[in-house]
């Protein structure tokens, strides 16, 4: 009868320490998501400063992926990599790497083309596509609480961006388009990637490869390759465009299902909006406080949804 009791209280133990494990996993997938927006959202106001200082999408491309391929290089230096031939056959690593690099391309061209409030216009139709890819590919439930999160979050970016489209070039609108298109296959991608050492650098390498094929479509930026500042925009953008967030996404993608994640990461859209307004103005208007407002409610309401 001991052996029974004691067999039980095991059992009991083993299952509080499993859900216990389980609920710190989601909450630092969840803290990783959203850290991840609002660094991208940082991200986009030092690109805007990067314009303004003229330097080029293909430049500041190449630099970011430059100094992301010698952060994740050194870090699997001297270290022996068995079965990287799982990562040539794993398809969302390709599709991951093809995915990174088209966001970047597309979102900075949009933002030169137009304003950072009509690329993140663009960028921020993802939520709804990265829950479409959710139920055709990730066999994610229908469930009406999605409808109504990804209504809230595009009905709050809409009130955040406040800006007429009637003047702005539609090629710079279909660039944002496209971005966020991207960016909601890369979330979608990153739970599925393989689970190795070296996955980091391969997904980073291909992004990598298809930015520096485009940036030496475009010689004549490559005049200046060594002025300070492309150097420095460079660096800063590697670190929070790439770097630290992809750290984040892909330690958040393997705790969360795409339709949260993706929902977690629209930090970016308030952040970048907020820090336009306390660098640039002008103040918000009311319309634009009650965007945000329901942005961040969409966002909390999301995640408690989730937990019950």
């Amino acid at each position: 009868m001991d052996n029974v009791l004691e067999g039980f209280q095991n059992s009991i133990c083993e299952w509080i320490d499993d859900r216990v494990l389980e609920s710190l996993s989601d909450t630092t997938g969840t803290w990783a998501a959203v850290c991840a927006g609002l660094i991208f959202g940082a991200n986009s106001i030092v690109v805007k400063y990067a314009n303004i200082y003229g330097v080029s999408v293909p430049l500041l491309a190449f630099y970011q992926y430059f100094f992301a391929l010698i952060y994740f290089g050194l870090k699997l230096f001297r270290q022996r990599i068995p079965g990287t031939s799982l990562l040539l056959r794993n398809p969302f690593n390709w599709v991951a790497g093809v995915a990174g690099a088209s966001t970047g391309l597309f979102y900075y061209c949009s933002i030169r083309m137009t304003t950072p409030s009509v690329a993140a216009l663009g960028l921020f139709q993802y939520p709804w596509i990265i829950f479409l890819l959710g139920l055709i590919f990730g066999h994610q439930r229908f469930l009406r609480k999605y409808i109504f999160n990804v209504l809230a979050l595009w009905i709050g970016t809409l009130l955040l961006i406040g800006t007429k489209l009637n003047n702005e070039p539609v090629l710079g609108m279909l660039c944002g388009f496209i971005a966020g298109v991207s960016f909601a296959i890369y979330l979608f991608s990153l739970q599925y990637v393989s689970k190795h050492r070296s996955t980091q650098l391969f997904i980073i390498a291909i992004s990598a490869l298809i930015a520096f094929s485009v940036s030496f479509t475009q010689l004549h930026a490559w005049h200046s390759i060594f002025a300070w500042q492309n150097i420095i925009f460079g660096l800063v953008t590697s670190l929070m465009g790439q770097i630290v967030t992809f750290e984040l996404l892909i330690f958040a993608g393997k705790r969360l299902h795409s339709t949260l994640l993706g929902t977690l990461t629209t930090t970016e859209l308030p952040s970048a909006m907020i820090l336009s307004w306390l660098i640039w103005g002008p103040p918000p208007s009311l319309l634009q406080i009650c965007g945000l407002i329901i942005m961040v409610l969409a966002i909390v309401w999301m995640k408690f949804a989730e937990g019950s």
